[in-house]
């Protein structure tokens, strides 16, 4: 019988005979394809199998590249999500999103304009609120700036 490698995180021990280790986290990333930190991660958040040195819960790691390539194999991936659609249809649904956002920054332009318009006619009817935000609201001119109701008779902010 070989070496034994143990400290799995699930308690468990493999011989050491046939397999193949990746020690740090910069071999491990490196035979996955990826960087150091998203490794890092798939340990924390998708349970990635790794072992450390007993008692450590940091630092050094090792990997058996059988392990790793059991654990990718399992994993859910995004190029296995089935679509209900067909290509034809996905392709009708991104256009039509398209469209969609050209007429919201249609819409968008529009908007600013009437607000715009909107500002030069309260500064047409009241000249002195010039450079001020007010607002009609139910049938009362309001500062935005917190003055209060403007005095619609003399069409001048109260002092």
């Amino acid at each position: 019988m070989g070496a034994v490698i143990s400290n799995h995180s699930d308690g468990s021990r493999i011989e050491s005979q046939h397999l193949e280790v990746l020690s740090g986290w910069k071999e491990i990333a490196n035979y996955l394809h990826k960087g150091v930190r998203t490794v890092q991660r798939y340990e924390w958040e998708l349970g990635l199998p790794v072992r450390r040195p007993a008692g450590k819960d940091k630092g050094a790691v090792l990997a058996v590249k059988s392990e790793l390539d059991a654990w990718v194999l399992a994993r859910p991936s995004h190029k296995s999500v089935a679509f209900n659609s067909n290509r034809g249809e996905l392709l009708e649904r991104i256009e039509r999103m398209k469209k969609l956002c050209e007429e919201i920054k249609y819409h968008a332009a529009n908007l600013q304009l009437a607000k715009e318009n909107l500002w030069k006619s309260v500064y047409t009817c009241f000249p002195q609120a010039k450079g001020q935000r007010v607002a009609p609201l139910a049938g009362v001119l309001v500062d935005l700036n917190g003055v209060g109701p403007l005095d619609a008779e003399s069409r001048r902010l109260p002092e």
